[in-house]
């Protein structure tokens, strides 16, 4: 993102064990792990960090056919000057794993009916409520639309 020259920003390097100022942004160490996988912390919350050189795209689903056409399918895309970097779940409860050590994944492929009917549901209310996951954007498909739920209700953040 580039910097706008108009504004009275001050770049501010703290230590670890430094008290951050409120409404300032906060570069962790490079060895910092959330930095260095495309986080940042901002006011003890962690933002999306635009100077990380991939876009994590994790697929969630139990087919592995589905994990081949969805990296098939993108394998040269790009979007911002960023190539995809791929994780693959086949399972909610390995996607939870994953998404722990995972936190900055930009885009969820994610199938609906997995291990239940509403598995795919279930990740989602957790990506929102429990890990307080507003960036990630999820996808949702079903192989079994006769299986899915007709109808969602969710009214988590």
């Amino acid at each position: 993102m580039p910097i706008n020259e108009d504004e009275d920003d001050e770049l501010i390097l703290v230590d670890d064990d430094d008290e951050i100022p409120a409404n300032t942004l906060a570069l962790k160490d490079k060895d910092d792990e959330k930095s260095s996988s495309g986080l940042l912390e901002r006011d003890n919350e962690w933002i999306a960090n635009t100077n990380a050189t991939t876009w994590k795209v994790m697929v969630v689903d139990d087919e592995t056919e589905i994990h081949d056409v969805v990296r098939f399918a993108l394998r040269r895309f790009a979007f911002q000057e960023k190539q995809l970097n791929f994780i693959s779940a086949y399972s909610g409860e390995e996607a939870k794993s994953l998404l722990q050590a995972h936190p900055d994944t930009a885009l969820i492929f994610l199938d609906v009916v997995m291990e239940k009917n509403d598995s795919g549901l279930n990740l989602v209310k957790y990506i929102r409520d429990d890990l307080k996951n507003l960036m990630v954007r999820i996808i949702l498909h079903t192989g079994q639309p006769g299986e899915a739920p007709r109808r969602i209700r969710y009214h988590g953040v």
